[in-house]
């Protein structure tokens, strides 16, 4: 279409309003320099407004301010995975990524991240951990890089360049020297500063100056008697004075105490919302110049340097050219676990199996039948997976009897062999569950129904009808009808609280928020009697775990016994999974808890007996 002389006109003055309105307000220039845009966005900010922008939003974002087309930054947990938005490719842990000892295989593990992150719009992720594996009870070990600082503070580099070259933040943490989950909200990692400073900081400071890492979480705990979020020492003598880092200091979830405090030291966002930095408590600290306006243009400063460097004012985050199941990062991911693999020995030159020699094998263990990886934050959905179980059968094919035993108390293996009735005089298997669209079980249930057993992780909405993805219970009812006299465990493990009634005995509780946690309790029943069940759960956000089953004390370890005995070859699949590692619960403290106090109390108690 040919334009007149008015429309060329009316279309080269809309050209020239274009042009003052984005060169007249520079922070919309994309080719003006980030300093410059951050300086001029600043100033165009209301103190409120740079209040409300340090405090996070909706649990896993930056918020927007839609007047000054500042955008939505979102996040996602890390590090084995982008897990916060349904099924992703789940990555080895992150001790065996360090055990490749390979840059190059670190760089694709965090360049796969990177990408599974842009297939979901996810600007900031949440990885790596680098805190060093210095107690082997730490519930979080699994993901961290191991003992060694300097190896460390390697693959964290490596791990970030791969994750930012693909134009997402990685967030390194936690700072620092989080080495114990129970009680991490108080307990204090109290050390020299030679000791802070050369184990516990040089992976962090690798992964700021090497990696370039965009953003810091600061962590639960103490150091040396001042929490992270409020320890001026770590966030701002260290991270930003001595090492010069100019990125954004963010707290881990619920982890900020006091507002003020945590805005002297260093803390730029909280998250997961400003429950204490806000206007509440800052706007007077300003007034009465505890703090100064410069303190928060400085936090201020520090989040948009980022957002402008890795272009979040000027390009759509979500890339959809990106599968979300994406192949290519499947195969990353399994070249990651072949390289960390480590043979410590090989006897007889066992390895590789001879399949023509065997007729038989037994897989024992409970990570051999289930997707295994730890718990927490960073438990990762997988689009699929293959156990070991089912690894073996198809490598041996239908010439090799292949058989499985779990061989200790573990809910998911038991509730393969748990038989459950809906009431005392009915024949039908399985417990009545009642579904609730809330946490405390009121009302009327949204849907009932039996279920033979119960053993489920949802991730998303639950495949329920009517059932919401978060923030509902369920209590499942029936009996069960031991057929001989003998002390039996009851195991539940669950995501987040769970609590067990036997014949109205409340005999388990573990009603309250956490990642998923097994507990066990031993009882003494008789035979040819009908016991009543109850299980009730509930979900707060995130994941839903709940499994529940029943065996006879002793009777995994029989079965297993005797299946290794009658096998050619037995593969014991052993170590640690998210039942016995997570985020928010440590094995040894709960062995001690369980385990060790009630038989020191006993002994006590026998030992003031015999005195008297």
């Amino acid at each position: 279409m040919k334009l007149t002389p008015l429309k060329n006109f009316f279309a080269f003055l809309l050209f020239l309003l274009f042009s003052f309105t984005v060169y007249g307000q520079q922070y919309r220039n994309p080719s003006a320099p980030v300093e410059d845009r951050v300086h001029d966005l600043l100033d165009r900010m209301t103190l409120e407004q740079k209040i409300d922008y340090i405090g996070g939003y909706n649990a896993f974002y930056i918020r927007d301010i839609p007047a000054l087309r500042i955008p939505l930054i979102k996040m996602s947990d890390g590090p084995v995975g982008v897990r916060n938005y349904g099924n992703t490719t789940a990555y080895p842990a992150g001790i065996l990524t360090a055990s490749t000892w390979n840059r190059d295989v670190i760089y694709r593990i965090g360049e796969a991240l990177g990408r599974d992150a842009r297939a979901r719009g996810v600007n900031v992720l949440l990885a790596p951990g680098v805190d060093i594996y210095r107690a082997p009870m730490c519930g979080r070990n699994f993901e961290y890089f191991g003992e060694d600082p300097y190896l460390s503070g390697e693959v964290a580099a490596a791990y970030i360049r791969g994750v930012q070259d693909q134009g997402v933040v990685a967030t390194v943490k936690h700072f620092a020297a989080n080495n114990q989950e129970y009680d991490r909200n108080n307990v204090s990692s109290d050390m020299s500063e030679r000791t802070l400073q050369e184990i516990y900081l040089p992976a962090f400071k690798a992964a700021v100056l090497k990696g370039h890492a965009g953003s810091v979480m600061a962590a639960y705990n103490l150091v040396n008697g001042a929490h992270c979020t409020q320890n001026q020492h770590l966030l701002t003598e260290v991270l930003k004075k001595q090492w010069g880092w100019d990125g954004f200091v963010m707290s881990d979830w619920v982890s900020t105490y006091n507002g003020a405090e945590a805005a002297k030291a260093g803390l730029d966002l909280e998250m997961p919302d400003g429950a204490h930095m806000n206007r509440a408590t800052l706007i007077p600290a300003i007034n009465n110049e505890t703090i100064s306006e410069e303190v928060i243009n400085d936090k201020v400063s520090r989040i948009l340097r980022v957002l402008f460097r890795f272009g979040f004012f000027d390009r759509d985050q979500l890339d959809t050219s990106i599968p979300q199941n994406d192949p290519k990062n499947a195969q990353v991911a399994l070249d990651d676990a072949r390289e960390g693999i480590v043979l410590l020995k090989n006897q007889d030159s066992i390895l590789p199996v001879d399949k023509s020699k065997i007729s038989s094998i037994a897989i024992i263990g409970p990570n051999a039948n289930s997707y295994v990886t730890g718990g927490g934050s960073s438990y990762t959905s997988p689009f699929h997976n293959v156990t070991l179980l089912d690894g073996v059968k198809k490598a041996v094919g239908t010439d090799c009897l292949v058989s499985f035993e779990a061989g200790s108390a573990d809910a998911s293996s038991a509730t393969e062999s748990s038989v459950f009735y809906t009431d005392s005089v009915s024949d039908i298997q399985g417990l009545t569950g009642e579904y609730f669209n809330n946490q405390n079980l009121s009302g009327i249930p949204v849907y009932t129904r039996t279920d033979k057993t119960i053993d489920f992780n949802w991730s998303g909405t639950p495949n329920v009808p009517g059932l919401a993805a978060d923030h509902f219970s369920i209590r499942w009812t029936g009996v069960i009808k031991p057929e001989k006299y003998a002390k039996y465990e009851f195991i539940v493990n669950g995501d987040d609280g769970y609590r067990l009634w036997i014949n109205n005995n409340l005999v388990i509780n573990n009603w309250g928020d956490h990642a998923a946690e097994q507990r066990t309790v031993q009882l003494s029943l008789d035979a040819n009697r009908t016991y009543q069940v109850k299980l009730e759960y509930y979900e707060n956000g995130g994941d839903a775990v709940i499994s529940f089953g029943w065996q006879e004390v002793g009777m995994a370890q029989s079965r297993a016994v005797s299946l290794a005995k009658n096998a050619d070859i037995v593969i014991l699949s052993m170590g640690f999974n998210s039942n016995l590692e997570g985020e928010g619960f440590e094995l040894l403290h709960d062995v001690v808890h369980f385990v060790l106090t009630p038989l020191l109390r006993w002994c006590l108690v026998h030992t003031a007996t015999l005195a008297r």
